[in-house]
């Protein structure tokens, strides 16, 4: 999904604004979770301190207590005596004035002589265990923590002597709620205290806790709660009845059998952090407020930023579609899009002025200044729409190619242009460069075509001048009516162009459109689609003819003629297809096709020991293909044939239509190897100057020449002159055309080398050819 400028603008605001509240929040929580953290411990760390210096003064009362009532006379006489109400009066009037929770006395056989206090009769001896006694007897009174079932007990035992032992007395405060209590009471914080206690060889048990009584003996005989903790005096989390709590640990002392009493303080980190959540509440609504605060901002500043822009898109659109009428002003403020607004409409003006510029171009030809094809057709388009009647001219210049060769590329271009100013001026309309060397012109009034087509025609009997020189140019011109000979423009300049043709052949220089004459255009070229049917499909063949050296006394060469015998139309000479060829583009294939199939029987009959070589010509077309060259060499590399193998053929005509390009090709074939022959010469330029700059071997003169040699001395005398001046330039020389015995001596004398006509034999085909060279090798020897 695209979404607008100003929406990811707005985006952009709130997310760094989230992103920024996110990571303040993120700070201020862990902060604020250290900071109480490091508070909860120091109180959790104090409140054990607390812990310990309350029971170290509980044991240091006791112990004097118990001392003093130790060495009481009467009560050691009482115990001497074992008078058991005297000893159960002072240890009640004893209890009632301290904080003690049980005092026993035993006699020396460790038997219970009294006892008050909250443990039971049965257990009350078990806080004078033997090893407690025997200590006391040394050291006087001590301290210690006995286990009594599940209670713990601090006692202070001290013997009682008169002066030898009488018997012992203990006192005992027990570690249960009521003293975790008083400890709570004692701490800043409401922390929760437990303890906990493990016997040698058992596990540990809870004892007395202030809360969470059954959570916590669960937890402590699972080792859960023991495992939170178990780093003497490190404060740690747990988890204690569902919520998160620091603890912290501290050893109370051991058990006088053997074993380990612990205290746990804690404190839940909920009730820690509840004084924060209504700063957090206060910060996240003032968060909320500024995110408001932030996208209403966003809006309005997204939208001061995307309204000139949206605008700015707007005049694009309409810039896109040719509209650069009513442009807005550019504002006068210095923001950057005021700044982007002037840059932008100075763009548009440069825009503007350049598309006029291309516009003129693309519908003017360059050379004349004339409007070309495209602007023409425009014209014809928006008459056509209107539907009145109107002609069609177009002019055509003769020999362009002739007059390109002969002048320079400038002064035929002022040539041409002349040509143009001098039809718009003899026509009074506007007339238009339809090609390179056509021109054409509408009349509003078609009955006058043929009068305004001969008075052009006429206005060109009075030479150009350029450069000095007076240039002769022939113009021919083929016309057509609206609506009667098209109704679109595109027909109508086809038809004007099959006019100019038949313009071509009239005596008058002009012609109109001829329906029939379209037909037979369109025959011509449904015959190029037959002609590429044909040569795919085996129609298309070659017809070999001997070409005989006249020093060697032998066939040494044959020149490959094109077939086509075509199932529906029958045979179809060369000159009817070939032609067609040329100017649809088809030659191509067709001189692809024939350099293929030339290597091809070439390689054949060397392999049969024929060592003919084969020649194929090459049309104007052809010499504007730069690739011939290569694509020659690849059907010899193909084939595996020798240097020479192949031979070329082309026309001066065809050299002449554009020398320079012809040149090219031909200096690419020679570079490789390939042997080339000026065909039919004589009935072209017969130039000099044309000829010392072919890279050509060969002169062929053409047939007219030699057909009637034995009786005309004009042909002799051309065909000798042409033999030296052959031989003098190095090329050597075959005629065609020969027709008798008598032509034959004639050339022997002249010098030619090679002779080739129907006297030495018809076009034939390959099987035939090879037999006849074969048989004519056989009776030569």
């Amino acid at each position: 999904m695209s979404l607008r400028f100003g929406t990811k603008l707005a985006l952009i605001f709130m997310a760094l604004f989230l992103g920024g509240q996110a990571a303040l929040y993120l700070v201020i929580y862990q902060t604020t979770n250290r900071n109480v953290e490091g508070q909860i411990a120091d109180q959790l760390r104090a409140s054990g301190r607390v812990l310990q210096r309350v029971l170290s003064e509980r044991d240091a009362q006791f112990t004097q207590s118990v001392s003093l009532l130790s060495r009481d006379f009467g009560f050691r006489q009482a115990i001497a005596t074992g008078d058991q109400p005297t000893v159960l009066s002072a240890l009640a009037n004893l209890e009632a004035r301290s904080s003690l929770d049980t005092a026993v006395v035993v006699d020396l056989d460790g038997e219970l002589l009294a006892h008050v206090g909250n443990v039971e009769q049965a257990y009350a001896g078990a806080l004078l265990p033997e090893s407690l006694r025997e200590q006391t007897l040394d050291a006087g009174a001590i301290s210690a923590i006995e286990q009594v079932g599940n209670r713990l007990f601090t006692v202070v035992i001290a013997p009682v002597l008169a002066p030898a032992p009488v018997g012992w007395i203990a006192f005992g405060t027990e570690l249960d709620e009521r003293a975790a209590a008083e400890i709570q009471r004692l701490s800043p914080i409401e922390l929760d205290i437990a303890f906990v206690s493990s016997r040698v060889g058992a596990g540990w048990q809870l004892a007395a806790a202030t809360d969470h009584e059954a959570e916590l003996r669960a937890l402590v005989a699972e080792g859960t709660l023991r495992a939170s903790a178990d780093q003497d005096g490190e404060v740690v989390r747990g988890d204690v009845a569902g919520e998160e709590h620091l603890i912290w640990r501290q050893s109370v002392g051991q058990l006088a059998g053997g074993g380990e009493v612990d205290v746990l303080l804690f404190y839940s980190l909920n009730v820690a952090l509840g004084p924060y959540r209504d700063l957090a509440i206060t910060l996240l609504g003032i968060a909320g407020a500024g995110f408001l605060a932030l996208i209403l901002g966003s809006v309005a500043v997204s939208r001061s930023v995307t309204k000139p822009l949206r605008r700015l898109a707007s005049v694009a659109d309409r810039i896109a579609r040719g509209d650069y009428e009513d442009m807005p002003p550019a504002p006068a403020s210095r923001d950057e899009v005021a700044t982007l607004s002037r840059s932008f409409a100075s763009m548009v003006g440069a825009v503007r002025e350049r598309e006029d510029r291309i516009l003129h171009q693309a519908l003017h030809d360059p050379e004349t200044g004339l409007p070309n094809r495209i602007g023409f057709e425009r014209h014809l388009d928006s008459l056509v729409r209107k539907g009145k009647p109107f002609a069609v001219l177009v002019a055509g210049v003769a020999d362009v190619s002739e007059l390109r060769s002969t002048l320079n590329h400038q002064y035929t271009t002022e040539l041409m242009a002349d040509i143009g100013q001098r039809i718009k001026h003899v026509g009074n309309c506007q007339v238009t460069r339809l090609s390179t060397e056509s021109f054409a012109l509408c009349v509003s009034d078609p009955d006058r075509a043929g009068d305004v087509a001969a008075s052009v025609i006429n206005a060109f009997s009075v030479p150009l001048p350029v450069a000095d020189v007076q240039v002769d140019v022939t113009i021919r011109i083929g016309y057509v009516r609206f609506p009667k000979d098209g109704e679109d423009t595109a027909t109508l300049l086809r038809r004007a162009s099959v006019a100019l043709d038949l313009a071509r052949h009239d005596p008058t220089r002009s012609a109109a459109f001829d329906p029939e004459k379209d037909s037979t255009a369109k025959e011509r070229l449904s015959l190029m689609s037959a002609l590429r049917h044909g040569i795919e499909h085996g129609e298309v063949t070659f017809a070999y003819q001997p070409k005989y050296d006249l020093r060697a006394g032998r066939v040494t060469a044959v020149e490959a003629l094109v077939r086509w015998i075509s199932p529906e139309r029958g045979f179809i000479p060369p000159d009817d297809f070939i032609p067609m060829a040329e100017k649809t583009g088809d030659i191509r294939h067709l001189t692809r096709w024939g350099i293929n199939e030339a290597a091809a029987q070439c390689a054949a009959w060397r392999k049969k020991g024929c060592m003919l070589t084969v020649s194929v010509n090459l049309s104007a077309s052809d010499l504007m293909n730069p690739d011939l060259p290569a694509e020659a060499l690849r059907a010899q590399k193909e084939y595996d044939l020798p240097t020479g193998a192949l031979h070329f053929e082309v026309t001066e005509s065809a050299i002449m239509q554009d020398m320079d390009r012809a040149l090219e090709v031909l200096s690419g074939l020679f570079s490789m190897g390939f042997p080339m022959s000026i065909d039919d010469y004589g009935t072209g330029y017969s130039s000099l100057s044309y000829l010392k700059r072919l890279p050509v071997g060969e002169l062929k003169i053409d047939k007219s020449f030699v057909l009637k040699l034995a009786q005309s001395e004009e042909d002799q005398i051309l065909v000798r002159s042409t033999v030296d001046l052959a031989h003098n330039l190095g090329l050597k020389v075959t005629a065609e055309g020969v027709e008798d015995e008598a032509s034959v001596d004639l050339l022997k004398r002249y010098g030619c080398d090679v002779i080739q006509g129907y006297h030495i034999a018809r076009p034939m085909p390959a099987d035939e050819a090879l037999d006849f060279i074969m048989r004519s090798r056989v009776s030569a020897e």
